[in-house]
C-alpha cells in the first residue's frame, strides 16, 4: 500500500505526517533533525513510501538523506499560509498535496548530480547580492546629502575620490570603508569557481541556484554510514 509522508522541516526537529492511499491519517511523529534518526524513522514506515518536503535551507541535504530509502522524493515550493504556524497541519497538508496530485510548483533536486555547479551558483549569487547591497549603501550617503548619484561614478575606482570630496569630511571615512568592502566582494566574485570553463561562464552569466543546467560530471555525495554530511546550519 502507498504511504504519503509529509515532512515539516526545522533546524532541530522534523514533524512527519503519514497518510494512506485513501486519505486516512495514519500517524504523526516528531523526529530529531539528524541523518540517522530520519533514516531510521522513514524505514519503519511500510512501502510504498512517497515523501514530500518543502523547499528550504536543508532541502538538498534531506533529499540526499531520504532518496535511497523512499520510492519517490518530492520537493515543492512552500505556500503562503495564513494564521499561526502549525507543524502538524503543515505536514499533513503537503502529504495531501502529494496524495491528491494538487497543482504545485515542484523543485528539481538530484542527489547525485550538479552539486558543484549548484553550490558555485549559490555562492556567486550571494556575492552578487553583497556587491549590489554595498553599492546601494554608498549611494544612500550621497542621496542623504541631496547629491545626485545616478550611474556608477560614485563607487567606480576611477571617479570615487572626486565624488567623495562632495561629502562632508565626517562622512568620508564611512564611505571609504564601504568602498573597501565593495572592492573585496568584487574580488571574491571573480575568483575561480573550481568548475570547467563552460560551467563557470554559465554561472557568471545567468545561473540561478534553483534553475541549473546539467553539469558535465556525475559527482556522488560523500557518504558515511550511508548518510551524507549535514547541510550547514
Amino acid at each position: 500500500m502507498k504511504r504519503y509522508i509529509g515532512c515539516d522541516v526545522h533546524a532541530t526537529s522534523c514533524t512527519f505526517a503519514v497518510v494512506s492511499e485513501s486519505g486516512r491519517r495514519l500517524r504523526r511523529d516528531v523526529v530529531e533533525t539528524s541523518g540517522r534518526a530520519l533514516i531510521d524513522y522513514v524505514r519503519c514506515i511500510s512501502r510504498e513510501r512517497h515523501l514530500v518536503i518543502e523547499e528550504g535551507e536543508q532541502s538538498q541535504w534531506l533529499v540526499e538523506v531520504f532518496t535511497p530509502h523512499v520510492d519517490t522524493m518530492t520537493v515543492i515550493q512552500p505556500e503562503n499560509r495564513r494564521g499561526s504556524k502549525d507543524d502538524t497541519r503543515d505536514a499533513f497538508e503537503v502529504a495531501e498535496i502529494l496524495r491528491t496530485g494538487q497543482p504545485c510548483r515542484r523543485v528539481y533536486k538530484d542527489p547525485f548530480q550538479f552539486r558543484s555547479l549548484r553550490e558555485a551558483s549559490r555562492i556567486y549569487s550571494m556575492l552578487t547580492e553583497d556587491v549590489t547591497r554595498v553599492k546601494n549603501r554608498v549611494k544612500a550617503f550621497y542621496r542623504g546629502r541631496g547629491l545626485r548619484c545616478s550611474g556608477t561614478a560614485v563607487y567606480s575606482p576611477r571617479h570615487r575620490e572626486d565624488r567623495m570630496k562632495e561629502l562632508p569630511e565626517a562622512t568620508r571615512a564611512a564611505v571609504e570603508l564601504l568602498h573597501r568592502e565593495l572592492d573585496e566582494a568584487e574580488r571574491l566574485r571573480e575568483l575561480p569557481l573550481g568548475l570547467p570553463r563552460e560551467s563557470t561562464d554559465y554561472v557568471r552569466r545567468d545561473a540561478h541556484p534553483g534553475q541549473l543546467l546539467p553539469e558535465p560530471s556525475h559527482e556522488l555525495p560523500e557518504l558515511r554510514d550511508g548518510i551524507p554530511p549535514p547541510h550547514p546550519r
